[in-house]
């Protein structure tokens, strides 16, 4: 119960970035009547409410104290690795700790853990060494969009202050520190473990051996890690909580052999165990510090340990109550863990694994032959049993966080788990140990492991073409609370009653959803957080999707993983404004995705590489290209009104800039207009002015708010109530202008921006209705 009041405190807490008064108010009650609780003859009440009062107060928000360092520029800083480093892409991440900041000869005393990416390293970062870089500071939360808002919680769950970008390898370099102390030892050893796997078994299988064994994923290729994602075993490929529980018991089994042998005089059972327990609990520790401390293996190492405290202080144990001390333990220093997926799904999985097992049956005794098949069957319905509840729990959370599901779990965990957990992990702990220590005696084992680790590998490729992932659209918060009531229904009891029962209950409230849109339809328009660039979705009422530029990225992370949170499958209507890649960038990825049924363009030639791959994948995917028309739909009606040549044709001009050619739409819903502008300035505002723009409710800002655009002739023509400035935050530009913010304001328009309220996500009711809602927790701060 402490456990849950302390979730609900930082619950709370979580309130303070988009409501303070709220959250300040429910804080207060909670303390004010935890302690009157307390006083009139309730302490356990009162206790628990005075429990969640303090989380409150320790989760709430606090200010970063290095604003200095995010101010876009280049710093000498002196860090020190702080983790293991890892491979991320095509680049090195390895977290570090600040110590000081010098710039133009002024020194800083800084302070923070920050997350460092660089191309390369020339020698390996142990843990303590002393790093001078030269880098560039930004804060957390570069980008936030509805469903992937990575602001200050979710990189506080990760125990991270900003982001350390350097450009080449060079520019980092240790100092001759040589590094002490039990982490660093740890890491000597990690790398010395890591090279016996490396050279004795071939690439593939190494690499998967080091990732299960050691927590390396830097070996395996993205088509692995998509083949393990389509058959549902993507969790094997760290050190899971089951890989560590297997390797505590195995570890306590064989320190009860050798007591037997060494200490005869200790007894039969109790001494022995307990002094097992005491020796096996720090090593359990260790191993999970070696293999990187990822949330699920603190979180087994947690529960393992509670486990040994019982068999020492012989208490009864009880798998809720060490998960829950687990819980308590990871988020006491940490509230923001709550808010991480790895927490998230961790403890839905061990949770939902407790109680599978907890429900099945004793084993039936049986002799001889027809027993141990007897008992195999047994066997492989508790694996199929937990594998189905395991599965079946955590489906909301990855559909929420990747809009995805994927079935063929629930089969191929049967035989992936055990000849992972079982085999895989054992053997190559030991064949590693061994062969750093005795070489000869280390071949056996790693290369047992390696075959192992062929299996699997096998296994991922004969199952993956076969394996159907689902992709949905994210639920909503009811959806995730339905799902969360019907799984704990399912779990008071076996039958298929229950499941038919649950299964029913949630597929209601998704058509309840569904028929609520129908009867109520709403266009929405959300304004993409895609940094220093332009990007925006809009849904009809019918829920056919259009896109308006797709931001810098050329991977479109920000543009495709909204539409897929979305549910969206296929793309009525691709603009392109015009061929800059601060537009262009992310619309190939979107093409390579999905279907895309019509491509409008500008008409204007240009050798941006983002616009000439789009171009080239479009035409190969059989996208017709052409210039723009009208879009009616729905009573929805989108319509090209710029650009405009000397004779007011609706065409670009070849005497005017790239900018000022940009498509000019009008988006008209419910007797609402919105205008998006594009990269329109000066020129291309006057030649739109030329042709009547007419009144429109929201604006898209042209330009990203520079001082060049947002003229007065044209807010005095369009007579805009509310405005919307994609930018990103302290981009080079030093954008919003602040005189084009002042022509705003003293019109009465409420403006948002991108880089200080995420993506901003208009709705327009049947009726004209307008609302408008931000990304970030912070809320809204329209000017």
């Amino acid at each position: 119960m402490l456990t849950w009041a302390w979730v609900l405190g930082i619950l709370v807490a979580r309130l303070c970035e988009a409501a303070p008064l709220l959250s300040l108010s429910a804080g207060c009650a909670l303390a004010i009547t935890g302690l009157l609780l307390v006083r009139s003859g309730a302490p356990r009440l009162g206790l628990l409410l005075s429990t969640g009062a303090v989380a409150w107060w320790v989760a709430l928000p606090v200010a970063g104290n290095t604003p200095a360092l995010h101010d876009g520029t280049a710093w000498d800083l002196l860090a020190r690795a702080d983790g293991v480093q890892r491979r991320d892409g095509e680049r090195i991440s390895l977290p570090v700790e600040l110590e000081h900041a010098r710039r133009d000869g002024v020194f800083l005393r800084v302070s923070g853990r920050y997350r460092l990416s660089v191309p390369a390293l020339r020698e390996p970062v142990a843990p303590a060494d002393l790093l001078l870089l030269r880098a560039r500071a930004s804060p957390p939360g570069r980008t936030c969009n509805p469903g992937d808002c990575e602001g200050s919680w979710r990189a506080a769950a990760q125990g991270i202050d900003g982001s350390l970008h350097v450009a080449r390898s060079e520019l980092v370099l240790r100092i001759d520190a040589p590094p002490s102390g039990l982490r660093a030892r740890l890491w000597r050893l990690r790398l010395a473990l890591q090279a016996a796997i490396i050279a004795r078994l071939p690439a593939a299988e190494a690499s998967l051996v080091a990732a299960l064994v050691l927590g390396e994923r830097g070996g395996l290729d993205d088509a692995t890690e998509a083949r393990f994602r389509c058959v549902g075993i993507t969790h094997l490929l760290s050190v899971s909580g089951l890989h560590l529980a297997f390797a505590a018991g195995l570890l306590f089994a064989l320190l009860r052999r050798l007591l037997a042998w060494a200490a005869p005089g200790l007894g039969r059972t109790r001494p022995r165990d307990r002094l097992a327990a005491l020796v096996a609990a720090p090593l359990v520790v260790c191993y999970a510090l070696l293999t990187g401390a990822e949330v699920a293996t603190l979180r087994a190492a947690l529960v393992v340990t509670y486990a040994f405290g019982a068999l020492v202080l012989s208490r009864r144990l009880r798998g809720p109550d060490a998960l829950a001390f687990a819980a308590l333990s990871l988020l006491l220093p940490g509230p923001a863990r709550l808010f991480d997926v790895s927490f998230q799904l961790s403890f839905v999985a061990a949770l939902a694994t407790l109680l599978g097992v907890a429900r099945v049956a004793p084993r039936p005794p049986a002799p001889g032959v027809v027993g141990a098949l007897r008992r195999l069957g047994h066997l492989a319905g508790q694996l199929v049993r937990v594998s189905f509840a395991a599965t079946l729990a955590t489906a909301p959370l990855t559909a929420a966080w990747f809009s995805e599901v994927a079935p063929m779990g629930v089969l191929s965990n049967v035989v992936a788990v055990p000849l992972s957990e079982m085999l895989l992990v054992p053997l190559g702990i030991v064949g590693a140990s061994l062969d750093t220590l005795a070489p000869p005696l280390g071949v056996l084992p790693l290369h047992l492991a390696g075959f192992c680790a062929w299996l699997l590998l096998s296994l991922a490729r004969v199952l993956a073409p076969v394996s159907p992932v689902f992709e949905v659209a994210a639920p909503s918060l009811l959806c995730m609370a339905v799902c969360a009531a019907a799984l704990f229904y399912l779990s008071r009891g076996p039958g298929w009653r229950r499941l038919l029962v649950a299964i029913f209950l949630v597929a209601g409230v998704q058509a309840g959803e569904g028929l609520v849109a129908r009867l109520w339809p709403t266009l929405e328009v959300c304004f993409l957080d895609v940094g220093q660039g332009d990007g925006a979705v809009v849904l009809l009422p019918d829920g056919v999707a259009l896109v308006i530029d797709g931001g810098p990225d050329p991977d479109g992370r920000a543009l495709l993983g909204f539409l897929r949170r979305r549910g969206v499958r296929r793309v009525a209507l691709m603009v392109l404004s015009h061929p800059h890649p601060d537009h262009a960038g992310g619309l190939a990825a979107v093409v390579a995705a999905l279907p895309v049924e019509a491509l409008w363009l500008n008409g204007q030639q240009n050798a941006d590489p983002a616009t000439r791959a789009l171009l080239e994948l479009a035409g190969r995917r059989g996208v017709p290209i052409g210039a723009p028309t009208s879009l009616q739909h729905g009573g929805v009606s989108l319509t090209a009104i710029g650009p405009r040549d000397v004779d007011g044709a609706l065409r670009a001009d070849p005497l005017q800039s790239e900018n000022d050619n940009s498509l000019v739409l009008t988006l008209a819903y419910a007797g609402r207009r919105v205008l998006f502008a594009g990269d329109v300035e000066a020129a291309g505002e006057q030649a739109l002015l030329r042709s009547a723009v007419g009144r429109h409710d929201i604006l898209k800002v042209p330009h990203h708010a520079s001082r060049t655009s947002s003229s007065t002739a044209l807010l005095d023509a369009a007579t805009p109530s509310w405005a919307v400035a994609s930018l990103a935050q302290g981009n080079r530009y030093h954008f919003p202008h602040p005189d084009v913010v002042r022509r705003y304001r003293s019109r009465g328009v409420t403006l948002y921006r991108t880089d200080r309220d995420g993506a901003v996500t208009l709705r327009i009711g049947p009726r004209g209705a307008v609302s408008f809602s931000c990304a970030r927790a912070t809320g809204c701060h329209a000017e």
